[in-house]
């Protein structure tokens, strides 16, 4: 007899702990909020991690963590105990021609977004699901982006491996296209920043670009579902199609 789900899938965290590395900012800070207003606890790492960030959301703490360390990832790790989900937004890329482009930065890019998310998994003590992300770049490349592509198709395959080998614990990967409202563009001009939105939403069949929110609720189902395991979420306004 196959195994069922009693009653229909409700998205309540209560009760569970979730820390979200990279949940200070962005599409972690709005998973953050999201599971923290289900009921989760909810711990929030990053660099630049305060007390004071979430301001009265309740049942979030906010704890530091340096990404590029793998002594820093494994000490927090070792001190924050079990969780029941394992999210990790965090990354950083230094994006460059593949030809001339530098070296450095294309191994410091694989340090930022997929060695970083692997030690956290590895370190990670999870009973539920941990949440990869990856990007649009790596079915969908541009010019100048082919180390973000190998990167991000590093970390989907690593998310299908590690749904077999850490079984029953589920993991996921959510693959988000152009995100607006993060800090991904914030260096950019707010004329050409602008511009790229309006552009892409042309573009796409939802004719919008997504926000950090648009993003965090898929993420929080995967993250419920007990269904759902070895799964790459496109998550990209129909980007893939056109």
């Amino acid at each position: 007899m196959s195994a069922t789900v009693a009653g229909p899938l409700q998205e309540s965290f209560a009760g569970q702990r979730i820390v979200v590395v990279g949940g200070t900012a962005g599409i972690g800070a709005a998973i953050v909020r999201g599971a923290a207003g289900r009921g989760a606890t909810v711990i929030a790492a990053g660099r630049r991690a305060s007390e004071h960030m979430f301001g009265a959301v309740q049942g979030v703490e906010a704890r530091a963590i340096d990404i590029a360390s793998e002594a820093s990832i494994r000490a927090f790790f070792a001190e924050l105990g079990p969780v029941d989900h394992l999210v990790v937004t965090a990354a950083f890329v230094r994006p460059g021609p593949f030809r001339n482009g530098s070296m450095d930065d294309a191994r410091t890019s694989f340090e930022g977004k997929f060695w970083s998310q692997y030690l956290c998994a590895r370190y990670a003590e999870v009973s539920r699901s941990i949440l990869l992300f990856s990007g649009a770049y790596s079915r969908r490349p541009q010019p100048g982006v082919s180390i973000i592509a190998a990167i991000n198709g590093a970390v989907e395959a690593l998310g299908r491996a590690l749904a077999v080998e850490l079984a029953p614990v589920r993991v996921n990967v959510v693959s988000p296209g152009l995100i607006q409202g993060t800090d991904a563009y914030a260096k950019m001009p707010q004329d050409v920043r602008q511009a790229m939105v309006d552009g892409t939403a042309k573009r796409l069949p939802a004719r919008l670009v997504g926000d950090a929110d648009s993003v965090a609720g898929p993420a929080l189902s995967l993250m419920a579902s007990p269904y759902a395991t070895g799964t790459v979420l496109d998550i990209d306004g129909g980007g893939l199609l056109v």
